[in-house]
């Protein structure tokens, strides 16, 4: 399902809705929401939920893709979802779960996926209830690059280091394609002029070498 917003504000109401909705859905049925978090644009987008009534204090949040930089860096996503609504939510802060920047990438990527195991274990994948993804203009998600190696990955890890990403940073991490493909409801966020000309390739015909 394709939904068009012609303003911004109608578009992070939108978005918002529908996370809230999932969200106390998830709480009612299973006891928690897991969800996975985009940086970039995504997070300003997500401002209004620290206003809604949630159920925060059974949230679970994790990023589809981090960089392998400082928490305070301009560049994390945890700084932005933090700065952008996390730290106006009730979320525990166990619950919010963040990379560890002072590894390399391998065992950052690790480490995070014993995170997301931990709550789901013994199962091929993670069944995430939601994953917010991003589009760039070039058709990347999360942090996994056109005709890069790892959008053809499907084996047994569901968090992998990458260290020669063609957007800088360099170095990240990111869960695979097969993971986020798991989730009960996958939502992608694409804004401007410049995702234009990617969105048919994503849409109408869609291009097997894209990871969208």
């Amino acid at each position: 399902m394709v939904v068009r917003k012609h303003s911004l504000d109608s578009i992070s109401q939108e978005i918002c809705d529908f996370v809230a909705q999932v969200a106390d859905a998830a709480v009612r049925e299973r006891g928690r929401f897991v969800c996975c978090l985009s940086g970039g644009s995504m997070p300003k987008f997500l401002a209004p939920l620290s206003k809604m009534e949630c159920d925060f204090a059974h949230w679970h949040v994790f990023y589809a893709d981090e960089r392998c930089v400082p928490l305070d860096h301009e560049d994390s996503n945890h700084r932005a979802c933090s700065e952008a609504f996390l730290s106006g939510t009730s979320i525990p802060p166990a619950q919010i779960y963040a990379i560890n920047a002072c590894v390399e990438p391998a065992q950052a990527a690790l480490e995070y996926q014993e995170s997301l195991r931990a709550l789901f274990p013994e199962i091929p994948l993670p069944k995430l209830d939601v994953a917010l993804l991003g589009m760039g203009p070039d058709g990347h998600t999360a942090s996994l690059f056109p005709n890069h190696p790892l959008v053809q990955y499907e084996g047994p890890d569901w968090v992998v280091p990458i260290e020669d990403s063609p957007k800088p940073p360099a170095c990240r991490i990111t869960m695979t394609l097969p993971v986020l493909n798991a989730a009960a409801n996958v939502a992608f966020l694409a804004t401007g002029a410049s995702k234009a000309e990617v969105i048919p390739r994503v849409v109408a015909d869609p291009d097997p070498l894209l990871p969208c």
